[in-house]
């Protein structure tokens, strides 16, 4: 749920787009395109996933596409990381 807000936050909740850069990052996730950066401090680089495109577009569509409840707590959780567009 938090990667879904966060891209869709981010990327002023334009699906394709954030769809789109999610899939980029998939296919090759690299330290300057982390967006979830107390994730990364926490867990580290993601490994590259064993998935071929069609893979990874379905994987970015279901994270994106699906309408999570979001708990009460989420939205001050996410300004305590600053996670807020620049």
């Amino acid at each position: 749920m938090a990667v879904n807000q966060v891209y869709l936050r981010l990327y002023d909740y334009n699906m394709s787009f954030a769809m789109e850069n999610m899939k980029i990052f998939l296919s090759n996730p690299t330290e300057d395109k982390i967006l979830l950066k107390p994730a990364f401090k926490l867990f580290g680089l993601m490994p590259k996933l064993d998935l071929n495109a069609t893979e990874i577009h379905n994987f970015s569509r279901v994270l994106i596409e699906t309408e999570f409840e979001i708990p009460d707590w989420f939205n001050s959780h996410y300004k305590s990381h600053d996670l807020n567009k620049s």
